[in-house]
């Protein structure tokens, strides 16, 4: 249970006022109630019990009532003793001159009865108004004639000063307060101006071209196809299809003009590419060169083979076959077919900026093909090369 300690602030107790011929049966009391972190004790109902002890502050017990007064802001609580719930004695019935009395204070911080706090105090001088009340006479005899001056006293003199005491305890500190609740977000501030742009860094060095490709070897003639030497490279040949195929090379070319395909990536339509002038194979003329479409002769699976190399390394064009010649950004493709690109460091040299397309295709007789290269750059605009390299083979299945 917490301690509380009381501080008197009045050393004596002041006596009730005598009315006429009769003195109150009351004395003043006064204590400032603070707690063991030394905070004072405030605006609240105090417990205590006061006994009037005759004899020794042990002595016994002549006069003995309780109180519940209210402490105010500055923990300073105020009574009139004889004013409270008798417990036991009369305080009419004390004889003041039969002394020393005491008085004890016994306190409760939480307003009951429970009181955990005890203080005792001498009175020191009699309250006279109470003392008289039982004197033999209320009635002061004649005044006695004056006795004549005393000489004066010489001044005796100064003693030394004596020693400092020592100092005293230092008081508890007070408990810190619980931290108050965080306070509103502060409103944002306004966008700071954009900041002008920043000059133009300097060009980077231009990278080695890379070797040029093997392209599609020279000669072949009517019925042959290409195929890979082997599957180390890309270097290929004119065979004959072995006896009992059906398959036949309707169209074999090789771009002869050096195209230039606009920047855009992935959000312009790709353009059809006319570059393949160089025309070895050309059955029944399913291909224009002109408008670069080429234009079923039957119906059935059409094997179609793409190579696309670009004249800027590592930059890529990407082969596409537009079925039916309709392609746009927002749709109507679904049945288009796009090329691989091969723009990795995984490859070796000079074949960083290639773009490959081969697959199988089935169409209906009189359905129309264009050939489309899209450029794979933002940035850059993109040509194809003229060495054979770029090349278009479509063979009916």
């Amino acid at each position: 249970m917490k301690n509380i300690k009381i501080i008197v602030i009045l050393a004596h107790l002041l006596i009730g006022t005598l009315t006429f011929a009769q003195a109150p049966e009351k004395m003043s009391y006064q204590a400032v109630v603070r707690n063991t972190t030394n905070n004072l004790v405030t605006n609240q109902a105090v417990g205590m019990q006061i006994s009037i002890l005759q004899g020794s502050a042990t002595g016994t017990a002549v006069y003995v009532e309780t109180q519940t007064p209210t402490s105010n802001a500055n923990g300073l609580v105020s009574l009139e003793i004889g004013s409270g719930a008798v417990v036991s004695g009369n305080m009419a019935t004390i004889d003041w001159a039969n002394g020393p009395y005491f008085i004890k204070t016994e306190t409760d911080p939480t307003g009951g009865s429970s009181y955990t706090i005890t203080g005792t105090s001498q009175l020191l001088s009699t309250p006279y108004a109470l003392y008289a009340k039982t004197s033999g006479s209320s009635i002061p005899g004649p005044a006695g004639p004056q006795g004549p001056a005393g000489a004066n006293g010489l001044d005796g003199a100064t003693g030394p000063m004596g020693p400092q005491g020592p100092a005293g305890m230092n008081g508890l500190d007070g408990a810190t307060g619980p931290m108050g609740p965080q306070g509103p977000a502060g409103t944002n501030g306004l966008d700071g101006a954009t900041g002008p742009m920043g000059p133009q860094g300097p060009a980077g060095v231009n990278g080695t071209n890379g070797n040029n490709g093997v392209g599609v070897p020279t000669g072949g003639t009517t019925g042959q196809v290409l195929a890979k030497v082997n599957g180390a490279d890309y270097n290929t040949q004119w065979i004959t299809p072995s006896a009992g195929s059906s398959s036949t090379v309707l169209v074999h070319a090789t771009a002869t003009t050096s195209q230039t395909f606009p920047v855009g990536g992935n959000a312009v339509v790709p353009d059809v590419a006319t570059c393949f002038n160089n025309v070895v194979t050309n059955v029944g003329s399913v291909y224009n060169t002109g408008t670069g479409l080429f234009v079923a002769p039957t119906t059935g699976f059409y094997l179609f083979s793409i190579q696309t190399i670009s004249t800027t390394n590592v930059l890529v064009l990407c082969p596409m076959i537009d079925i039916d010649n309709n392609f746009t950004i927002s749709g109507g493709f679904e049945n288009d077919i796009f090329g691989v690109l091969t723009g990795s460091a995984q490859f070796r040299t000079g074949t960083q900026n290639r773009g490959q397309l081969t697959s199988q295709v089935f169409l209906t007789a009189g359905q129309t093909i264009s050939i489309r290269f899209q450029n794979s750059s933002n940035a850059v605009a993109l040509n194809n090369t003229t060495t054979g390299s770029t090349y278009l083979v479509i063979t009916k299945m």
